[in-house]
């Protein structure tokens, strides 16, 4: 009861802000079946009880083709998230929690089981509100700095909480000769406006979520079907949290 409540809190803490509200909508409550799934699951992801999960993964998984494979085995699955390794999986339960608070859209499809409308629910829910990660991206979190310069000691533009920009992606048009990797950190050119740009540190951003969460229903129960990696330009970070500037 106590992971739940836990879980709800997390849930609510996010979603309460008004800025946060224009991006996660959660379809979930459509289907009563997958709320109950839902809550299943998400007390799985806050405990790591990997027992629980394990039971909820579909015998085949879509995650990557580098990986398993858009057609991948449970076993394979079990194995690239790296869930029998010293740390336990740390890197999906991290991830794959962020996506559950970001809530699930529903995709409607004609179930050739039933022959009724049916649902798939992916998470995160802001990719529906016009976040493609390819030329817009959200950045994610409560006052996050906007610096003049990819790097801590940048000037700060701006502070701002949950909101969508255009930015600059390097695979359709490259950046000035700016270093965007600075002290381990990968940044984000930010166009602010005709004339302007701005750098964030890409793990504030929806860059940093490279993976959809999907889930079906399959012979009367809901699984986890997909584990998605979604492309990734700028690649991992080792931002933690943005120190304060007067640390520097």
């Amino acid at each position: 009861m106590r992971s739940l409540l836990a879980i709800i809190a997390l849930f609510i803490c996010l979603t309460n802000s008004v800025y946060a509200q224009n991006y996660f909508i959660d379809e979930s409550d459509v289907d009563s079946s997958f709320m109950a799934f839902k809550i299943q699951l998400g007390k799985a992801l806050n405990t790591h009880d990997t027992t629980a999960l394990f039971a909820m993964l579909h015998y085949t998984i879509a995650e990557s083709p580098e990986g398993c494979g858009l057609n991948g085995s449970k076993e394979c699955f079990i194995e690239q998230m790296g869930f029998r390794n010293a740390d336990g999986g740390e890197t999906f339960w991290k991830q794959a929690t962020q996506l559950f608070r970001m809530g699930f859209t529903k995709q409607e499809y004609l179930s050739g089981e039933t022959g009724k409308t049916a649902y798939i629910f992916t998470a995160p829910s802001f990719k529906t509100q016009g976040i493609n990660n390819n030329t817009n991206l959200l950045v994610i979190g409560e006052n996050i700095n906007i610096r003049e310069k990819p790097s801590f000691n940048g000037k700060i533009l701006a502070k701002v909480s949950y909101k969508k920009y255009k930015f600059n992606n390097p695979q359709i048009k490259p950046t000035r000769a700016t270093k965007l990797y600075n002290g381990g950190i990968h940044w984000v050119e930010l166009a602010l406006s005709k004339s302007m740009v701005g750098y964030v540190a890409q793990s504030f951003t929806s860059l940093a979520l490279d993976r959809e969460l999907s889930c079906k229903k399959i012979a009367g129960e809901w699984k986890i079907t997909a584990y998605k990696k979604t492309m990734q330009f700028y690649g991992a970070d080792n931002t933690k949290e943005e120190p304060e500037p007067d640390e520097y």
